[in-house]
C-alpha cells in the first residue's frame, strides 16, 4: 500500500516537472521574440526640436525611410531635400506606407499657401531687387508699353564696323585693321555670335548681325504656374523687351476663378521685371466655351493682338512675337541670336526636351512653332496664335521674307525644355477641372482621378493619367537644358518638390 502511494507521488512530482519545464520554455521563447522586437524597435531614431516631433523607422534594408511630422508653415521654401540622384527604377512600383500620404499632403499644402491667393504678405524672393510696381495696380487702368532700342553693345566695336559678339567670344585678336574672333565653347561664326545649335538645325544659315536689333515680345497664359512662369522668366529674361501675360477670370471650363498671378505680382512677385510685363486681364467667356474647348481658347487668345495693338507703342514690322505656354522655355542663347541677325526663315520653332511632374521624369519631346515677326503675325497670321503654332503656311507667299518652317533643336540637342504639370498635387487637380472641353479624354471629368491620393501616386510611379504612358527616370544633373540657370541650383529650397521627387521611396515623408 505504502509502495502504491510513493509510486502515485512520484508521477505528480514528475507530471509537475514537465509542465514547469514546458511553462519555462515558452516563457524562453517569448523572452527571445521580445528581444528579437526591441532590437527592431531600437533601429527607430527620434529626434525632437521646438516646433515638431520628427521620427525616422528604418527596420531593414527592405524598408524605405519614412519621416511622420507636424510641418510648420515655415518649411517651404526652406526646406531642401539635398539627395544625390539614384535612378532605382523598381522602386516607382512600391505601395505608399501608411500614414505616408497624409503626410506628404501636408508638406505639398505647405507649398500651396507660399502662392496663395489668401496669401498676403509681401513676397521678398532672392535677388528679385527693384520697386514694386505692381503694388497698386488699378484692373481699371492697365498700363501701357513703349518699346525702346537697347543700348547696351552686343558686340565689339572697331572703326564703326561690328567685331566680336562679346558673349560667344573667348578672345579678339586684332592686327591692324582686322579682328580675328576666337569662339568660345558653343559659338561659331565669323563673329562668333551663331550658337553651334543653329549651324545644326540651319547649315546653309550665311546671314550677317543686323544694324539694329530686333525687339522680342514674349506672350503666354496663366492659369496658376508661378514656379515654372518664375523660371522662365529667369531664363530668358535678357532677350525678352516684353512680357506679356493674359490671365482670366474664368477657368478654360467656364467656372470663375481668382487672379492668382496679379494677386502675386501685387505682393511683390517677380518684381525685378515688372518694368516690362504687360498683364492683359480677360474678364469674359463665350457663351458656347463651355461646349466647345476650342471656342474658349479662340477667346482668350484674341486678347493678345488687341492688346499688343492698343497698349504697345513703338513696334517695327521686323521685331519678333513668340507666343509659347508657360510651361514651354526655349533656350535663350537662341533668342539672341534671332533678335540680332536676319537671314533665316519664318515661321521657328523649337525642339523641347520634355519633362512630367519635375525635373525627375523624362516624356517625349515636344515640337513648338512660336516664332514670326510682327509683320507676319499681324497680317499673315491675323493674331491667330493657333495658325502660327499649327505652322500655317501660304503657298507663294514672299511679302514676309523666306516662308519655311524652320526647327531648332534635335532629340540629341535639344532646343529648351517642356515642364509639363509641374505642381503640387492639388493644382494638378485644380487644373485638370478647370481644363478646356477638348483634348479628350478630359481627365478632370473622372472623380477617381481627382483626388490627392491618386495624383500622388502618379508622381512616385512615373505614370500619366491614362494609367498606361510611363516616363522614364532622370538625375538633374544629367539635363544640359538647365545649365543657363544658375538660380535653380543656387536656390533649390524655392523648387525643391520640382527638383527631386518628393514622394519617391528614398525620400518619403
Amino acid at each position: 500500500m505504502g509502495q502504491c502511494m510513493c509510486a502515485k507521488k512520484r508521477n505528480i512530482l514528475k507530471f509537475f516537472i514537465v509542465f514547469v519545464y514546458f511553462q519555462m520554455l515558452i516563457l524562453f521563447i517569448l523572452f527571445l521574440r521580445g528581444t528579437h522586437r526591441k532590437r527592431l524597435l531600437q533601429n527607430a531614431i527620434f529626434t525632437r526640436n521646438v516646433t515638431n516631433v520628427a521620427i525616422t523607422y528604418s527596420s531593414n534594408a527592405t524598408e524605405h525611410p519614412l519621416r511622420t511630422q507636424k510641418l510648420p508653415n515655415s518649411v517651404y521654401p526652406q526646406r531642401e531635400l539635398n539627395a544625390s540622384c539614384v535612378l532605382r527604377d523598381n522602386n516607382r512600383w512600391l505601395p505608399f506606407r501608411s500614414g505616408e500620404l497624409r503626410r506628404l499632403e501636408q508638406w505639398y499644402s505647405s507649398i500651396d499657401r507660399f502662392f496663395s491667393i489668401n496669401n498676403t504678405q509681401p513676397l521678398n524672393l532672392p535677388e528679385d531687387d527693384g520697386p514694386n510696381l505692381y503694388k497698386e495696380y488699378d484692373l481699371k487702368k492697365p498700363w501701357n508699353f513703349t518699346l525702346s532700342d537697347q543700348h547696351y553693345e552686343e558686340f565689339t566695336i572697331l572703326n564703326g564696323t561690328k567685331g566680336c559678339f562679346i558673349r560667344g567670344t573667348a578672345i579678339s585678336r586684332k592686327r591692324g585693321t582686322t579682328v580675328t574672333c576666337v569662339c568660345a565653347s558653343g559659338y561659331v561664326g565669323q563673329h562668333c555670335s551663331v550658337p553651334i545649335l543653329i549651324q545644326k538645325s540651319l547649315p546653309s544659315f550665311h546671314g550677317k548681325p543686323r544694324d539694329k536689333p530686333r525687339r522680342l515680345i514674349l506672350a503666354t497664359k496663366f492659369n496658376m504656374e508661378h514656379h515654372v512662369l518664375m523660371l522662365k522668366m529667369l531664363q530668358v529674361h535678357s532677350a525678352v523687351d516684353l512680357f506679356v501675360i493674359l490671365e482670366s477670370n474664368y477657368t478654360g471650363h467656364g467656372d470663375t476663378r481668382p487672379l492668382r498671378l496679379l494677386h502675386n505680382l501685387r505682393r511683390g512677385y517677380m518684381k525685378r521685371f515688372h518694368y516690362k510685363i504687360m498683364h492683359v486681364f480677360v474678364n469674359s467667356f463665350p457663351a458656347q466655351g463651355q461646349l466647345k474647348g476650342d471656342v474658349a481658347e479662340k477667346h482668350i487668345n484674341q486678347y493678345i493682338v488687341s492688346a499688343i495693338e492698343t497698349r504697345v507703342s513703338g513696334l517695327r514690322n521686323d521685331d519678333l512675337f513668340i507666343y509659347m505656354d508657360t510651361d514651354e522655355t526655349p533656350d535663350v542663347k537662341l533668342l539672341q541670336f534671332l533678335k540680332l541677325h536676319n537671314g533665316y526663315p519664318f515661321p521657328v520653332g523649337f525642339v523641347l526636351q520634355g519633362f512630367m511632374y519635375g525635373f525627375y521624369w523624362e516624356r517625349a519631346l515636344t515640337k513648338v512653332i512660336s516664332v514670326c515677326s510682327i509683320h507676319m503675325f499681324r497680317d499673315f497670321y491675323k493674331g491667330n496664335v493657333y495658325a502660327l503654332r499649327a505652322g500655317k503656311m501660304a503657298k507663294g507667299s514672299s511679302t514676309f521674307g523666306a516662308l519655311r518652317t524652320w526647327l531648332i533643336g534635335s532629340p540629341d540637342s535639344y532646343a529648351g525644355w517642356h515642364a509639363s504639370w509641374f505642381s503640387s498635387p492639388r493644382e494638378v487637380i485644380t487644373k485638370l477641372t478647370s481644363a478646356i472641353n477638348a483634348d479628350f479624354p478630359r481627365w478632370g471629368d473622372y472623380p477617381e482621378k481627382c483626388t490627392f491620393d491618386y495624383v500622388a501616386t502618379l508622381f512616385r510611379k512615373g505614370e500619366y493619367f491614362d494609367g498606361k504612358t510611363k516616363f522614364h527616370p532622370i538625375c538633374l544633373n544629367d539635363i544640359y537644358v538647365l545649365k543657363d540657370l544658375p538660380y535653380l541650383s543656387k536656390y533649390k529650397g524655392y523648387f525643391n518638390f520640382m527638383l527631386h521627387n518628393p514622394t519617391a521611396v528614398k525620400y518619403g515623408f
